[in-house]
């Protein structure tokens, strides 16, 4: 019984997190996903790798400063067309290029490692 209690006080707990992962996600475009720890803004700098060994990263403007984030190994990196009517791409970092409007959900703000980048194309 006890199991069960804590596996659903887990799962609403999670709830939240689990809609902005959501595989629709690809298909919601640049300022509707209703989620928390949403980043929006413009791309400074081209997605790069910051070290031979280290973690991709990319650079935003998001509330007058700039911020970096990490592309993980399970991050999804979306182009969003909505503004062509068209549908939406599943991209790669060449797509994190500088000057385009971005989107990321970063659920943890201490890692910076954002689930899903969205770029306008």
């Amino acid at each position: 019984m006890r199991a069960i209690f804590l596996g659903s006080a887990l799962a609403i707990a999670l709830s939240g997190a689990a809609q902005a992962q959501s595989p629709t996600e690809q298909y919601i475009p640049i300022g509707q996903t209703p989620a928390e720890n949403i980043m929006k803004g413009e791309l400074v700098a081209s997605a790069q790798v910051q070290s031979a060994s280290g973690p991709t990263a990319f650079t935003m403007t998001t509330g007058g400063a700039e911020r970096t984030y990490i592309v993980g190994p399970r991050t999804r990196i979306y182009v969003d067309r909505s503004e062509q009517g068209v549908t939406n791409l599943l991209g790669s970092l060449s797509d994190l290029r500088s000057g385009r409007e971005v989107e990321a959900f970063v659920p943890d703000l201490a890692s910076r490692v954002a689930t899903w980048v969205k770029v306008r194309q």
